[in-house]
């Protein structure tokens, strides 16, 4: 675990300096999110958090959950 003196405190000014994804890159540019999980009593965590990744930028999401999650076939 990092020092608390390691971590850096965003700040609007961090934010800007932060280098946006290029317009006509491709959506491998842009990164790839894998989101695990595996709980029963919260299955839409899971979805929530692939979304949230989409909104936040993610070029490519994959979701892994337990096969309990899946719809039947």
């Amino acid at each position: 675990m990092p020092n608390r003196s390691d971590v850096p405190t965003i700040t609007p000014a961090l934010l800007r300096d932060w280098a946006l994804p290029v317009p006509t890159g491709g959506r491998e540019q842009r990164g790839t999110v894998l989101v695990v999980g595996d709980s029963r009593s919260t299955p839409g965590a899971v979805l929530l958090a692939g979304v949230a990744a989409l909104r936040a930028g993610a070029g490519v999401l994959q979701l892994a959950a337990g096969r309990w999650f899946s719809p039947p076939t």
